[in-house]
């Protein structure tokens, strides 16, 4: 069974993405902020890391350099989370960090759309 860790500052989409992500066979950890996600990712050294990008305590991007650090963690597959929907950070825009391009799902995404990519991503690793 995949794990995936959820790290995402709002509850009920992070429950909804957790129902749903259950609900097709993976485990689901979840993380209500940054230094939380970061702590879980290395008890649980998950398959496949949703990020928040924008968070109250610190942004994405500083939780995925603090992830990177952990060698255990060194290339376990993160893609964005994002409320965007054009410009810097839309979907299907790689967000680059520390010189490395992340994938993007949109969170107003259909749950269809969201456990394609999901399984995309955590299969391709």
């Amino acid at each position: 069974m995949k794990t995936v860790l959820v790290v995402e500052d709002t509850q009920d989409y992070a429950d909804c993405l957790a129902h749903v992500l259950s609900q097709q066979g993976y485990k689901v950890v979840t993380a209500a902020e940054g230094m939380e996600g970061l702590q879980k990712a290395i008890a649980i050294k998950p398959d496949l890391i949703l990020m928040d990008l924008f968070m109250p305590d610190q942004d994405g991007a500083d939780v995925i350099s603090r992830i990177r650090k952990q060698p255990a963690l060194a290339n376990t597959v993160i893609v964005f989370l994002t409320a965007l929907s054009s410009g810097t950070g839309a979907e299907g825009e790689g967000i680059t960090v520390d010189g490395r391009e992340y994938p993007v799902i949109s969170k107003m995404a259909d749950q269809k759309e969201i456990l394609r990519k999901v399984g995309q991503y955590i299969y391709s690793s």
